[in-house]
C-alpha cells in the first residue's frame, strides 16, 4: 500500500511537472506571438502616419503635418519654416509634385522605414518617413530614383556590408555602409 502511495504520488507530480513545462512553452510561444502582432500594428500605424504626413508635406499644409508624431529632435531641428524651405527646394530641382507612387518599407539599426515615391515633373524621388520605437517621426529625407517603377517593384536580393570611418583621428565616426548588389541607383538613408 505504501508503495503503490509513493508511486501514485510520483506520478502525479510527474504529470503536475510536465503540465507546467507545457505551459511555459506555450506562454513563451503566446508571448512570441503577441509580440509580432504588436510590432505589426506599430508598422501600421507608422505607414498610416507616414502617409498622413507625406500628403499633407506635399500638399503644403506644413502646420498638419508638423503636428504627426516627432521625436524631440525632429520637433526641434524641422518646423514648418523648414519644411518649407526644403518643400520649396525640392521644387525648384525637380518641378512641381505631380502624385504619389509605391511605398516599401524596412528596418536599419532600429528603425522602420517608410518610403514613399513622389513623382515630380522634372525626376523621381523616394521620401524616407523614418520611425523610432515609440513610432515617432525620427527623420526625414528624400534621394533620386531612376525609375519609380522599378524602384518599388524591385526586391533586395542579398546586401554586402562594410565597416567605415569617416573624420579625424580625435573624432571618428565609425558606421556600417550596407548595399545591394546590382547596376542600379539605391536610396540612401544616414542615421546619426
Amino acid at each position: 500500500m505504501k508503495k503503490t502511495m509513493i508511486i501514485g504520488l510520483s506520478l502525479l507530480i510527474i504529470m503536475l511537472v510536465a503540465t507546467a513545462c507545457t505551459k511555459k512553452a506555450n506562454d513563451t510561444e503566446t508571448t512570441t506571438v503577441l509580440t509580432e502582432v504588436v510590432d505589426t500594428m506599430a508598422e501600421k500605424e507608422a505607414i498610416r502616419i507616414a502617409n498622413v504626413f507625406f500628403d499633407d508635406y506635399v500638399a503644403g499644409n506644413y502646420k498638419d503635418a508638423y503636428a504627426n508624431p516627432f521625436d524631440a529632435a525632429m520637433k526641434a531641428g524641422f518646423p514648418e519654416s523648414v519644411m518649407k524651405s526644403v518643400a520649396d527646394q525640392i521644387e525648384k530641382n525637380y518641378g512641381v509634385f505631380i502624385e504619389k507612387r509605391g511605398e516599401k518599407t524596412g528596418y536599419t539599426q532600429g528603425y522602420f522605414i517608410v518610403t514613399i515615391g513622389g513623382v515630380h515633373e522634372k525626376k523621381a524621388l523616394a521620401y524616407n518617413v523614418v520611425f523610432n520605437k515609440e513610432t515617432e517621426i525620427a527623420g526625414f529625407n528624400y534621394n533620386e530614383i531612376s525609375d519609380i517603377d522599378t524602384f518599388f517593384s524591385t526586391a533586395v536580393i542579398s546586401d554586402k556590408e562594410f565597416e567605415v570611418t569617416f573624420g579625424s583621428e580625435a573624432f571618428p565616426l565609425v558606421g556600417t555602409l550596407l548595399y545591394p548588389e546590382g547596376e542600379r541607383d539605391f536610396p540612401v538613408v544616414i542615421l546619426v
